[in-house]
């Protein structure tokens, strides 16, 4: 811990050999990038773009001006869908509340706002029909003009959209480009569990650090950055070691009920090697604080379970300029009108972050005027599509 607190952790004393004990090894992740770059190509069904597209799934004939859009709710919908709706209908901006219509007929787009994750969760977890949108009034053979919004991180399934979804609108932050429709789905963000407010109006030169990192390793780009973490450079990159490899100390609720028809899997093999890793990665992971390292000028954004982490709401309200790692491979939140190449730089998971990446910020860094002004158009973008929660992002999707 003191040696990863003055210099680079990769030159630390037994870090690569906990490296290898925790399961990571960047000649594997260079190789399983290779391949996946490759390809193969997948199935029709798994594809979402492969059946649909802007022109074939919008019926434009409805949309003449003005624009209107009509909002089911538990009260508008057959009583075989209600379990579906959540109890009250969604609230929305006074700006979007002036384009809504009661009259079906004059509405171009018809919003569907479901429980979260309703027509993928299982019966016994939810009573909801998943054929719950094809029975909508409105939806017709092929759910044309309807939009679906998820304000999860799960999403829906290629699979599930070609089965269950006709050719619907999806505005969801899943948005990997087998589920992404070009100009016609939507990619949202998610809801930060914290805003920093306070460092917003900090100038970026003024801060601690120059990149920052902290997170779990819920996505294999986060796991590899760790072995870049170099205070000397003012570059904090902390990761939460894999609960697989590390597990925690058990609830004293005893362990989580077993999902019907399941075995769960054992734990996994120890060593007393990899006890000490695990011990080692917890006390570095606690020596920095999550707020100390939102006083960056820089702050990667990595994806967790969703391409759209909580992470990136949380970066803007600080007032750091996102720096994107490893998103190549999906769509940013509201792309077609969020400026994000005058707000925020992106890299490849594969890049090689003290021999390019870093001599880029810090050269950046130099550049007060150039820093200025991409933290305004991120402040800008918070204050447009995030700030609001979620009057902000379906005012971005309605948009």
């Amino acid at each position: 811990l003191a040696c990863a607190l003055r210099g680079p952790l990769a030159a630390c004393p037994g870090f690569q050999e906990c490296l290898a004990e925790t399961g990571y090894s960047e000649a594997r992740f260079l190789a399983a990038r290779r391949q996946q770059l490759r390809g193969p190509v997948r199935p029709l069904e798994e594809r979402a773009g492969a059946y649909c597209s802007k022109g074939l799934c919008l019926n434009r004939s409805r949309c003449a001006p003005p624009f209107r859009f009509f909002v089911y709710s538990r009260q508008n919908v057959p009583e075989s869908a209600r379990a579906c709706f959540p109890g009250h209908a969604p609230d929305f901006s006074d700006w979007a509340r002036a384009r809504m219509t009661d009259d079906p007929a004059r509405a171009c787009v018809f919003w569907v706002e479901m429980v979260v994750n309703a027509i993928t969760s299982r019966s016994h977890l939810l009573p909801c029909d998943p054929r719950a949108p094809s029975r909508l009034p409105h939806w017709g053979r092929y759910g044309l003009n309807h939009i679906l919004f998820d304000s999860g991180d799960n999403g829906f399934a290629p699979l599930q959209r070609y089965k269950r979804l006709g050719r619907a609108m999806l505005a969801q932050s899943k948005s990997i480009h087998s589920r992404f429709v070009p100009g016609l789905d939507v990619p949202i963000a998610l809801r930060a569990k914290k805003t920093f407010p306070h460092l917003a109006a900090t100038k970026p030169w003024r801060r601690k650090w120059l990149l920052t990192f902290k997170g779990g390793a819920t996505h294999r780009v986060r796991a590899r950055v760790l072995q870049f973490h170099d205070p000397s450079r003012r570059v904090a990159l902390v990761v939460r070691a894999d609960s697989h490899r590390c597990p925690g100390p058990r609830s004293s609720k005893g362990p989580p009920p077993r999902p019907p028809g399941r075995a769960l899997a054992d734990p996994p093999p120890s060593s007393p090697a990899l006890g000490a890793c695990c011990r080692s990665a917890a006390a570095m992971y606690a020596a920095h604080d999550y707020e100390d390292l939102m006083n960056a000028t820089f702050a990667l954004v990595i994806s967790g379970r969703s391409p759209a982490s909580f992470r990136l709401n949380e970066v803007l309200s600080a007032g750091s300029i996102p720096v994107f790692m490893g998103m190549e491979w999906a769509w940013l939140p509201f792309v077609e009108v969020a400026e994000w190449d005058e707000a925020a730089l992106s890299f490849p998971g594969d890049v090689d972050v003290p021999g390019v990446m870093l001599p880029v910020l810090e050269r950046i860094a130099g550049n007060r005027s150039m820093l200025i002004a991409m933290q305004r158009k991120a402040r800008s973008i918070y204050r447009r599509f995030f700030a609001g929660g979620k009057l902000a992002i379906r005012d971005g999707i309605l948009e």
